[in-house]
C-alpha cells in the first residue's frame, strides 16, 4: 500500500490521519510519513486498514486514559 493508497482509504473511511494513528497505536507524525510517502506503510496496518475498507467501518474507538486532576 502506498501513501496515496492509504490517503483515499482514510478518506473514504472518513478518518482523519490522527485519528487513524490513534486507533492503529501510532504516532501522528508516523502516519502523516506513511501519506507522505517517507516511510513505508507496514503490511500489519495495510492489512487493517483493508479490513475496515471492506468492512466500511472503522475500528472501535480505544478507549481514553484519563488522566488524575491536578490540584492547585
Amino acid at each position: 500500500m502506498t501513501g496515496r493508497q492509504l490517503k483515499v482509504a482514510l478518506r473514504r473511511l472518513a478518518l482523519t490521519h490522527s485519528e487513524a494513528a490513534r486507533r492503529l497505536g501510532a504516532h501522528p507524525r508516523t502516519m502523516r510519513k506513511w501519506l507522505a510517502g517517507d516511510a513505508l506503510v507496514p503490511r500489519p496496518v495495510e492489512l487493517v486498514v483493508g479490513c475496515w475498507r471492506e468492512h466500511q467501518a472503522p475500528a472501535p474507538r480505544r478507549p481514553r486514559v484519563r488522566q488524575p486532576r491536578r490540584r492547585s
